[in-house]
Formats: C-alpha cells, structure tokens, sequence
C-alpha cells in the first residue's frame, strides 16, 4: 500500500510514540516468553504501583462476575491466565500513558470508554457468546486513537475540531487533514503492540459502514459488537428520555440484520448498563 504524504508523516509520528511505559513493556515481554514464570512476571509487573492500581481497578471493573475481589497482580494472573492478564496490561498502560489531556476532556473520554466496554459486554453476555468480558476490553480501548489525536496531534486537532462545527462528519474530517482515521490509528498500534486480532478489528471498524463490508461474514462477532456498543453510547442521553430511547431502538435496529437482537429490550440494557457503569466509576474514583 502507498501512504500519501500526510499519511506517510502521521505514520511516522506515532512509530515515535507507540512505546508503552517501561514496566508494561518488560511484563509483556516475560508474558510473551515461555521461560518465564508467575513469580518473575509479578514482581516486574508490580514495580509501577500506578500501573498496578489501574490493573486491579480494570480487572474489577471487567470481571465483575468474579466472586471475589481481585486484591493482587499475582492474583489477576492466576484467575486470569497469560492472554487475558496481557490484554489487561496493556489496557491499563493505555489509561497511564495517555494522559495530559484536561481533565474534563479526559472525564468524558474514559465515561465513554466505560459506556462502550459495558455495553459490549452486556451485548456478548445476551447474544451468549463467549467470553463476553473479554468484549469488555475490547469496548473499552477501542477508541484509543482518538485520545492519541488529541494528545500528539494538537494543532491539527484544531482544525479537525473547527471542521466539524462546521458541519463536516468526524471520520471524514479526520481523514481529510490526518490522512488517518483515529480508528486507523488505533488498529495500528493495536497491531504494533501485538493484541490480539478482535481487539485490532474491532478498534478499525467501529465507524465503518458496515453494510459496505464485503463479505461480511468474515467479520468477527466481536468486531460487530463493538460496532453496536460504540453506536450506542455515542447517543447523547441529555437528548431527553423518549429521544434516547427512540435512538436506543433504532440503532439495535439497524444491526439486528448483522447480529441477532430480536429478542433483546434495547431500553431495559442500557438501564443495566448505566448502573453497571456507575458502579465501575465508585471503583474508580477509590484512591
């Protein structure tokens, strides 16, 4: 594939950001090395007590079926298991790394992430899919390339932001001056980082127009899913009860062709979800 200019300099941009901080890194590469043990892989893992806190807390959050609570980094590991304690590695280096945004800003983007992963989540548990918390990972970092625009990108954030109160569509205004989409961004790093295809898949086609997706079949149910979920908490509840719940409905709709809804109560969810999430938040807010 050839990059055009604006593509080729974003592309080379984020190459120089993509590292992840120090301790994630060298606890990816014991995971990812099967001379490791559980012991070395902990006491690496545990150095950062900020990545530490926010491993716990995702983990929480994620499995919220567990009948305990996960009190350690050897504990998430051994309930877990390599792949899943991997993901949430690299979740929570995400949450750590990005940040230097306001505070508003950076309130509204994990309130929308939390949204995405618990509706995601809720969407797999109904459709009985497995593993439905690992669809929580998913929704959870699947817009991460938009935080990497706003963090790496400010000044044409700018202009992107400008475009679009002016009325331009913000996939589209994105790829007019980026030449990348932040789900396009995101993917990459997904794929730099090694995460597993449905998390990659999922993150670059959450704004796609599905119904152009040929064939479709090949698509994962995870990666419809996150579609659905990122739909729906792109809905402003502020728009008023009887509104939201005509959105709720109609978006539901407007999948029900890919994945089967029919018998799922759209408006009786997003109820379990918005208490789900306010859960979440209580475990998040704890120092």
């Amino acid at each position: 594939m050839t990059l055009d200019p604006r593509a080729r300099e974003v592309l080379q941009r984020i190459e120089g950001i993509a590292a992840l901080p120090t301790i994630a890194r060298r606890a990816i590469d014991l995971l990812d090395n099967p001379h490791s043990n559980v012991d070395q892989i902990c006491a690496v893992a545990s150095v950062d007590p900020g990545l530490v806190t926010l491993l716990l807390r995702t983990v929480n959050s994620a499995y919220f079926g567990l009948r305990s609570r996960v009190t350690s980094v050897k504990h998430a590991l051994v309930i877990l298991g390599i792949e899943k304690f991997r993901r949430l590695i690299v979740a929570s280096a995400l949450m750590q790394k990005f940040r230097g945004v306001s505070k508003a800003v950076d309130e509204a983007f994990w309130d929308h992430a939390l949204h995405a992963a618990q509706w995601s989540k809720e969407i797999g548990r109904h459709l009985r899919l497995d593993n439905p918390d690992d669809l929580y990972i998913c929704g959870l970092i699947h817009n991460t390339g938009h935080f990497v625009i706003l963090l790496y990108f400010k000044s044409e954030s700018k202009i992107i932001e400008a475009a679009v109160r002016s009325g331009a569509p913000p996939v589209r205004a994105e790829k007019d001056i980026l030449g990348w989409t932040h789900a396009e961004i995101g993917a990459w790093l997904f794929h730099h980082w090694k995460m597993p295809e449905e998390i990659i898949e999922s993150a670059f086609y959450h704004h796609h127009d599905l119904r152009r997706v040929k064939p479709k079949k090949d698509l994962r149910s995870s990666t419809l899913v996150v579609h659905l979920a990122a739909a729906l908490t792109d809905i402003d509840p502020a728009s008023g009860a009887y509104d939201y719940d005509e959105k709720l409905e109609k978006t539901f709709r407007s999948h029900e062709g890919l994945l089967a809804l029919q018998d799922i109560d759209a408006v009786k969810l997003s109820d379990e979800v918005s208490a789900a999430c306010e859960a979440v938040r209580k475990i998040f807010a704890k120092s």
